[in-house]
């Protein structure tokens, strides 16, 4: 009796356990079915075609999808590289995009809503869907959502968060690199110093405006190779200034850019003070990189545009002047850089040659063996502790090898 007792309780508690797990799938489903209501389209986001995004004040920023990770930029200038990952995203959010609310007015003063003159105007292009414009307004009063508008249609609200997916511009829409990729692992660089006769150096026969210098010159087999100076001599390379320098030109990031200048004298660039090129992992192209002067105007102001840079990667906002002006040679457009990169370069033709005598790891160090004054000696390291051959009835004094050890490594 004891045992259907207890079997009875068993299944009783095993169909309340059920049945509150149901009642909680329904009410999580009909959260999802809400949510999925509140949806303004069911397109994925690589039906996106085409976008045009117009903030306030600004020319639009128009787009085309090349495949289905690639875009080019068709406005305002069809030669700027596009950041496709951030196209892509907004076409993402695009298809995300929820009405909250619609506004139960009718005949709506677009005005009093900010829908006339919109703080962000989204034109876009999706298979299988007519052309279809929106416009995004005035925070509403709880400062949670924006008023939005499609097509002339009623009025709405969406999440200021997901309107923060659209509002972008165009430096967050455009590759604002100085390589092509900067995923893809640099295997060799090259620099020569261009004579330009802008700086106030006396010199009883200078050179030819123009004239370039020894080219400079490290490379190395792959990402985990040593770098090796090329040129002007063959030579180990010192890893540490090599892998600084290279890392700058791999994550630096450009800001205030101009597509059209007029004249690239204004920012000396004709002729450019240095020409960088590099060539990655990926596809072995050159990619030449133009170094000009410091713009001394005003502070480079804070660029942050959405998107993460890596960490001491065209951070240096606060140097003297409005940054370094350089040029992509494939490029029209002139822009900024933080100019710290300028002391990374040597001044002597050999600057990157290692000239250490030791370039190995002190912790793999496990025998050193010295000739001093006709008389064969070894330190070697056993258990962590250092001993010396021949032994010697002294014991070896550990704090003065490591001394030793330290001040080789630094001759």
């Amino acid at each position: 009796m004891k045992g259907r007792s207890a079997l009875a309780l068993a299944l009783a508690l095993a169909a309340l356990c059920g049945l509150y797990v149901g009642k909680q799938w329904l009410r999580q489903e009909k959260v999802r079915q809400v949510e999925e209501a509140k949806k303004l389209y069911a397109f994925a986001p690589g039906a996106v075609r085409s976008l045009s995004i117009k903030q306030v004040g600004e020319a639009p920023s128009a787009g085309k999808r090349v495949d289905a990770d690639t875009w080019e930029i068709t406005a305002p200038n069809p030669t700027i590289p596009p950041f496709s990952y951030m196209w892509n995203r907004v076409s993402e959010k695009l298809s995300e995009l929820k009405n909250e609310a619609t506004l139960a007015v009718s005949n709506p003063d677009l005005t009093q809503y900010g829908l006339a003159d919109p703080a962000l105007q989204v034109n876009a292009e999706v298979e299988g869907m007519p052309p279809f414009e929106l416009r995004f307004g005035f925070l509403e009063p709880t400062q949670i959502y924006r008023y939005a508008q499609q097509d002339g249609g009623p009025v709405f609200l969406v999440k200021k968060d997901d309107y923060f997916e659209l509002d972008r511009s165009l430096d967050d829409l455009r590759q604002r690199f100085l390589v092509n990729d900067r995923d893809a692992d640099i295997l060799r660089l090259e620099f020569v110093r261009i004579w330009t006769g802008r700086d106030n150096v006396t010199m009883e026969d200078p050179p030819a405006v123009g004239t370039e210098s020894v080219t400079v010159a490290v490379a190395r087999d792959n990402k985990d190779a040593p770098w090796k100076l090329v040129s002007p001599i063959a030579a180990p390379a010192d890893q540490d200034r090599v892998k600084q320098l290279v890392d700058e030109i791999q994550f630096e990031v450009g800001y205030n850019f101009v597509d059209n200048p007029e004249s690239l004298k204004d920012y000396g660039l004709d002729p450019p003070r240095f020409r960088v090129t590099v060539q990655d992992a990926k596809d072995g192209k050159p990619q030449t990189i133009l170094l000009g002067d410091l713009d001394k105007s005003a502070p480079p102001a804070n660029q942050d545009s959405g998107h993460r840079q890596p960490a001491g990667a065209g951070q240096n906002q606060d140097a003297p002047g409005g940054g370094l002006f350089v040029k992509r040679a494939d490029r029209d457009a002139v822009f900024r850089i933080a100019p710290q990169i300028l002391t990374l370069f040597p001044h002597s033709p050999d600057g990157l040659r290692e000239r250490r005598l030791f370039m190995g790891s002190a912790k793999e160090l496990t025998r050193i063996e010295a000739t001093v004054k006709g008389e064969n000696y070894a330190l070697v390291k056993d258990a962590g502790a250092w001993t010396i051959e021949p032994a010697t009835t002294d014991p070896v004094d550990q704090q003065a090898v490591s001394a030793f050890i330290g001040e080789l490594k630094e001759t």
